[in-house]
């Protein structure tokens, strides 16, 4: 019974740890979303009202493993 209550903590920290450092960034223009630093796991709200003729490039880099 240990046991399983040492996993279930282990597995509750390890699933949620990595929320604690997302940050999330409100934004009303493409022109904020190019400004921002974003890491894995930060979130872009983008706020509501009219996005006309706003252009948002997404770049995704392929994380490296070490081996």
């Amino acid at each position: 019974m240990k046991k399983l209550r040492k996993i279930t903590a282990i597995t509750f920290l390890l699933l949620f740890s990595t929320q604690a450092f997302c940050t999330e960034y409100p934004v009303t223009s493409s022109a904020e979303i190019k400004k921002l630093k974003l890491v894995p796991g930060d979130k872009v709200i983008m706020q509501e009202g009219e996005w006309k003729d706003q252009v948002i490039t997404l770049k995704v880099m392929e994380q490296q493993k070490n081996q």
